[in-house]
């Protein structure tokens, strides 16, 4: 099952914190790219 508008969708959800919406939308953006959300960057100044 899939949604016609999964971004409207989760701004309907009144409950979610921004952060939660982040999150959400950040580790769905790593899995199609087919990479590990929970690895971090990092990079020289």
């Amino acid at each position: 099952m899939t949604l016609f508008d999964p971004v409207a969708f989760i701004d309907e959800i009144d409950t979610l914190s921004t952060d939660g919406r982040r999150k959400i939308m950040g580790a769905n953006l790593a899995k199609v790219m087919g990479i590990d959300p929970s690895v971090k960057v990092l990079t020289s100044a």
